[in-house]
């Protein structure tokens, strides 16, 4: 778990769920909405955080029909064709859960004082200030920044596609900001559920231009790779760092 973290997979499965629901809102088809509960309800149990996206893909879902007259039924057929498979792969877990524990979502992710007195990670990760995580995404990865000013300048021909990517980014970074400030710590491998989107953004705001994309993706791709070399052979953090701060520059 220290190197190949079950993050990765649940942002897998994750980024299936959020094409097949894109896609479902595009082509109205209730296996495509099915599809997408059904991954979802597999990121669930792979890991809580996936419950994130509930919001998100329903907020897509309404502002997608914000000006369509359709009758009530249609929409309740398309929530339930989304839900129900979602419900019925998560809800044993959640059952087995209760049982054990009597909870349904367990309340010790939030550190309390005799931890964050014992573990000085996790004190660590706690204590970090409300902009980390939009200071260290950008560290990280530079092409963050890159990212914000194409969105920008290409504002008015966003298409449907790149507008549903980038409220998923901000709902996500937003939600996770936002527990860090309620009590919760701050982690990085917490935003493996961003990374389809920064790639998704990248494929989508310069379609046209491959040779830009491609020049792009291998010049940040350098500092991505050292840090993922560093971590496959040296694994004594339990978290992100950027090169910079593992060549001690910052």
């Amino acid at each position: 778990s220290q190197k190949i973290w079950i993050d990765l997979l649940m942002a897998a499965f994750c980024t299936v769920s959020f094409y097949y629901f894109t896609k479902a809102l595009k082509e109205p088809r209730r296996l495509l909405f099915g599809l997408s509960g059904a991954f979802l309800g597999v990121a669930t149990i792979t890991k809580l955080p996936a419950l994130l996206m509930v919001p998100v893909l329903l907020g897509l879902y309404f502002y997608q029909h914000r000006k369509r007259e359709r009758p009530l039924p249609s929409y309740l057929g398309d929530l339930l064709a989304f839900g129900g498979p979602a419900v019925l792969i998560s809800l044993p877990w959640f059952a087995a859960f209760y049982s054990h524990y009597g909870l349904f979502v367990p309340t010790w992710t939030q550190p309390d004082a005799q931890m964050l007195e014992h573990y000085p990670y996790v004190k660590m990760v706690a204590s970090r200030p409300w902009y980390y995580f939009f200071m260290e995404l950008t560290l990280l990865n530079p092409a963050i920044l890159m990212l914000g000013v194409l969105c920008v300048v290409k504002r008015a021909t966003l298409r449907f596609e790149e507008k549903s990517v980038l409220l998923y980014f901000f709902a996500i970074l937003l939600a996770f900001t936002a527990l860090g400030m309620n009590g919760h710590t701050y982690q990085m491998r917490f935003l493996t559920l961003l990374v389809p989107a920064i790639y998704l953004l990248w494929g989508g705001l310069l379609r046209e231009h491959t040779r830009i994309l491609i020049a792009l993706s291998l010049v940040f791709m350098v500092p991505n790779a050292y840090t993922s070399a560093y971590y496959t052979f040296n694994y004594r953090y339990p978290d992100i760092f950027s090169v910079w701060e593992l060549l001690g520059l910052i």
